[in-house]
């Protein structure tokens, strides 16, 4: 008998008819989707990916509002677990408890009886925890960026179309370029991320979240690696690591935590938290093979210098 339940009372009227007491128990079947790794997922895939964009203001009062709900309307309908797998792992196991038929979920049905699983538990606090961290993630980031250098840029200033030139200007610290090139992991020699001192360098071709990963393969720690971290060749290795994910993995709390790109001996730095700018420079001068260094400011596409190359280079460590 094929049974599709399209609500969460359907399901505990079936569990009652069959005198069966398992139904709390049931609902358990999909408590493994409650970590911490899904609600930064939830976080970067809905609310990280244009916080610097212009309208980033209406992002971060949807993201005040965010609740466990959309969480697991993500989880249904959006996310790797959809497309009828979270039904099929309910069926799976209702059809362990009540054999002999064959059962399926409308995504109704699911959105109910998950979020009645997630208001019955703690995950709600969990949901409010991480949403914490990436508001105050968004208000360092998009909203008070303290490292703004608008009001410092000349905008009658010819804008400098590659790494190249940038690195061949002759500017002083301080010193502020409009840029008209890219430098995503397509188009840069390789990304990096600091961590209080740290210096964890990619290699060609490789986005930040493969840099974490093979971080935790040459530590043996290969079993931590996020699911959606897991990269087979080709593969661009998931969406950019939040700092609380790379306090997580590397395994310091409070970290200072910057991502940058390396180009054509020309390091762009964007600064995430803790950190200043000025010691993020120097470590870069000190441990990568470059001339400058730049923090980047994404809303409006501006680098402002930061280290001078005679003091920091090698050499003189």
């Amino acid at each position: 008998m094929n049974i599709e339940f399209q609500s969460l009372q359907q399901i505990e009227d079936f569990f009652k008819e069959n005198n069966n007491n398992y139904f709390n128990s049931f609902k358990y079947t999909v408590d493994f989707l409650f970590d911490e790794d899904n609600f930064e997922k939830f976080f970067e895939d809905e609310y990280m990916i244009d916080i610097y964009d212009e309208q980033n203001e209406d992002i971060w009062e949807d993201l005040q509002n965010a609740d466990i709900s959309e969480f697991v309307d993500w989880l249904v309908n959006t996310s790797k677990y959809s497309d009828g797998k979270l039904s099929d792992e309910y069926a799976y196991v209702l059809e362990e408890e009540i054999p002999d038929n064959e059962y399926s979920f409308t995504y109704e049905c699911l959105e109910e009886l998950i979020d009645s699983f997630a208001h019955e538990n703690s995950y709600v606090a969990d949901f409010n925890k991480a949403k914490k961290s990436y508001m105050d993630f968004f208000e360092r980031n998009a909203l008070h960026d303290e490292y703004n250098m608008v009001d410092d840029y000349d905008e009658d200033k010819k804008s400098i179309n590659s790494a190249e030139e940038l690195d061949e200007i002759n500017d002083s610290v301080g010193d502020t370029h409009k840029i008209d090139f890219k430098y995503d992991y397509k188009d840069r020699d390789y990304a990096f991320i600091y961590v209080d001192g740290e210096l964890i360098e990619g290699k060609e071709g490789q986005t930040h979240a493969q840099i974490l990963e093979n971080y935790l393969i040459d530590n043996d720690r290969e079993d931590e690696i996020p699911e959606d971290y897991k990269t087979d060749d080709g593969d661009i290795g998931g969406s950019r690591p939040s700092k609380k994910r790379v306090e997580r993995l590397v395994g310091k709390e409070d970290a200072d935590v910057a991502f940058g790109h390396v180009i054509d001996n020309v390091a762009l730095v964007e600064i995430v938290n803790g950190v200043s700018e000025d010691t993020v420079a120097k470590t870069c001068m000190k441990e990568l093979n470059i001339d400058k260094v730049y923090f980047v400011n994404h809303q409006n596409e501006v680098v402002k210098r930061l280290a001078k190359v005679v003091l920091y280079t090698k050499e003189n460590v």
